[in-house]
């Protein structure tokens, strides 16, 4: 027999690692057990043990979808997978145990122009999902068109903090601490130099255009 004290490690042990809520675990083995507290077979434990694989299958089948792969991928080699695709599955894996946060360290580093824009827009999808995303970057492209609000750090300390719009409306701070500003946000710098009066915080070329248009037939 497997005491009580015994399957709650066990619970422990295989919630981590599939990312499986421990109470429902505890319910499968209350109802394997026939609702006795204190004991569970090595038999139902085997039972048990199937129970978790194929759920753990099942998040894996879910999760590969979140980031856009399809499920041919859980079967592949990672040599046969391209960065993007082992970055995507590397994510899958955290996606798996349910995070409320996802912190990313420069997740875009190494990658063609393509491979970040999809990555970008994965990061905004699972943003949807309800996940808050903390982004590490130095690009600044990637802040202002996919962030809500940043925090500016300098020599190992908060510089400033708040709306991604409201910092970046001081480009002049910005530039002071050596950031390089985002494409567009030069663009409007230069366009203003040339008499127009456009934010800088404008973040899209659409937007852009609507306020060019503005101003010039406005």
């Amino acid at each position: 027999m497997l005491y009580k004290t015994d399957y709650r490690q066990y619970v422990e042990k295989y919630a981590e690692k599939y990312g499986v809520e421990k109470e429902l675990l505890y319910a499968v083995i209350k109802v394997e057990s026939k609702f006795d507290p204190n004991a569970i077979s090595k038999s139902k434990a085997k039972g048990l043990m199937q129970i978790m694989d194929s759920t753990a299958k099942e998040i894996a089948k879910k999760v590969i979808k979140m980031v856009g792969l399809d499920e041919t991928y859980l079967q592949k080699s990672p040599f046969d997978l391209s960065g993007g695709q082992k970055r995507r599955i590397a994510i899958a894996g955290i996606l798996a145990m349910d995070p409320d946060i996802l912190v990313l360290d420069e997740p875009t580093a190494g990658l063609d122009p393509q491979g970040i824009r999809e990555m970008m827009d994965l990061f905004k999808s699972i943003h949807q999902l309800g996940k808050t995303v903390i982004l590490v970057t130095h690009d600044m492209n990637h802040v202002l068109e996919y962030c809500n609000e940043v925090i500016v750090m300098n020599e190992g300390c908060v510089e400033r903090k708040g709306k991604v719009k409201d910092v970046f409306k001081d480009s002049d701070y910005l530039l002071n601490l050596g950031i390089d500003l985002p494409l567009i946000t030069n663009m409007i710098i230069d366009l203003n130099k040339k008499g127009f009066q456009l934010d800088t915080s404008i973040n899209n070329i659409d937007d852009l255009v609507e306020a060019l248009g503005g101003e010039l037939y406005g």
